[in-house]
C-alpha cells in the first residue's frame, strides 16, 4: 500500500487539489466559506453556552474552536474518505488505479481543509 502512494503521489496531489476546488466552486464565496464555518460555528456555541448557561472556563473561546476544527477535520475526513470511490464512478471503472488512492487523497483535502482553519485559529 506504501508503495502504491509513492508510486501514484502525483495522482493523490492532483485529486487533492482537484476535490478542494470542486467542493466551494459554485458557492458565492468560495473556500472562504471553510473559513467562516467554523467561526460562526463558534458564535452560536459561544452565545448558548456563555450567555444562556453562564459558563465560562478559562480559555473557553480557544478551547471551543480548538474542538471545532478538529471535530471538523475529523467528520470531513471520514465522510470524505467513505464517498471517495462511489463519488468517482468514472474514474473507478476507466483507469486502472488503487482504491486506496481514492480515500488518501480525500483525508489529504480535509488536511488542507485542517492546516486552513488552523491558521484562522492562530490568527486569533
Amino acid at each position: 500500500m506504501i508503495q502504491n502512494l509513492c508510486k501514484y503521489r502525483c495522482l493523490v496531489k492532483r485529486l487533492a487539489v482537484s476535490d478542494f476546488n470542486v467542493r466551494y466552486k459554485n458557492s458565492v464565496l468560495g473556500f472562504y466559506w471553510s473559513l467562516l464555518e467554523p467561526l460562526l460555528m463558534l458564535m452560536v456555541l459561544d452565545i448558548i453556552f456563555v450567555d444562556v448557561f453562564q459558563s465560562t472556563p478559562k480559555n473557553y473561546h480557544l478551547f471551543l474552536l480548538l474542538s471545532i476544527v478538529l471535530w471538523d477535520f475529523f467528520t470531513k475526513g471520514t465522510s470524505m474518505g467513505l464517498s471517495s470511490i462511489i463519488s468517482k464512478p468514472g474514474l473507478v471503472r476507466q483507469v486502472y488505479i488503487p482504491r486506496e488512492i481514492l480515500i488518501f487523497s480525500s483525508s489529504i483535502t480535509a488536511l488542507i481543509w485542517l492546516c486552513l482553519n488552523l491558521g484562522c485559529l492562530v490568527l486569533s
